[in-house]
Parts: structure tokens; C-alpha cells; sequence
């Protein structure tokens, strides 16, 4: 009894660090309804506020800071809303690898075909894939522009789809 009690307190602690974003610079792509991608940014923070903390998420991408609203985190599951020019709703799921993967779809036509595919990449460390093209420079400028060129991006974007 005494070993099934200590098991479950070693537990707690994993299930809520598993519901923790790392702070830093995200990067990964943003893949229209039409299969043409972009290089993007993500600025995660986490904003103190008295005795809470809340999660703030920003993409950069070609220039133009997108914030995330309605942002929720459970277990694996990252949900939010943002207006990339129409609002929509977002669902992305973590892999083995704590890479976040998934799409949007439109808050007012939820059935439309037309989606957007987001896939997040936590800031570099040691466990991430090192073939991954380090797309930090400008971000603290907030420029947003990417200095590889387009077909490189292309090709690492299609190479990042969900199979």
C-alpha cells in the first residue's frame, strides 16, 4: 500500500510538468489549404500576473506577429484560436519528441474544406533533431524574415508534414 501511495506521488509531478510549454523561441511551418508552406516563429512566454501565470503564445511569420488567444493545454493536447486574416480554431497534438503537430479550421465554416496545418518545434536541445535549420536570427528584432532561401524552405516544410 505504502509503495502504491509513493507511485502516485512520483506521478503528480510528471503529469503537470507534461502540461508545460518551454519558454523560448518555437520554430516550424504554417502549410495553407493549397500545400504551400512558410517558415514561421513562435514566441512562447509564460506572463506572471499576482499568483498565476498565464501562456502567452505569438507566431511571426512573414513580418506580422499572429497572437494566440484562448490558449488551453492538456496533456498533449495544445488548443487556441488566432486570426491569420479569418478567425479560426486550432488543435495540435505532441508527439514523442515534444513536437507540436496538427490544423485549423475556420470558426465560421468549420466544415470547409480549407485548413491550415501548424507544426511547432521546441526550442533547440540536445533530444531535438539537429538537421532542424536554426531560424533564430531576427527574432528578437521581430522582423520575421527567414534568410534561407524559398525552395530550402519548401522542401524542410514537406519533410515536417504529418504522414
Amino acid at each position: 500500500m505504502k509503495a502504491l501511495a509513493l507511485i502516485l506521488l512520483l506521478l503528480i509531478p510528471l503529469r503537470i510538468s507534461a502540461a508545460e510549454l518551454p519558454v523560448g523561441q518555437w520554430n516550424g511551418s504554417y502549410t495553407f489549404a493549397d500545400d504551400d508552406s512558410l517558415w514561421v516563429k513562435y514566441r512562447v512566454e509564460r506572463v506572471e500576473s499576482g499568483e498565476t501565470s498565464e501562456l502567452q503564445i505569438t507566431m511571426l511569420v512573414a513580418g506580422v506577429e499572429i497572437p494566440f488567444q484562448q490558449i488551453q493545454l492538456n496533456d498533449s493536447q495544445l488548443t487556441f484560436r488566432m486570426d491569420p486574416g479569418e478567425e479560426v480554431s486550432c488543435t495540435l497534438f505532441m508527439d514523442e519528441d515534444g513536437v507540436y503537430r496538427g490544423e485549423c479550421l475556420s470558426t465560421t465554416s468549420p466544415d470547409s474544406e480549407q485548413k491550415i496545418m501548424l507544426f511547432m518545434r521546441p526550442p533547440q536541445t540536445d533530444e531535438v533533431d539537429a538537421e532542424q535549420p536554426d531560424t533564430s536570427e531576427g527574432m528578437d528584432e521581430g522582423d520575421g524574415e527567414e534568410e534561407e532561401s524559398e525552395d530550402s524552405n519548401e522542401d524542410q516544410a514537406a519533410a515536417d508534414q504529418p504522414t
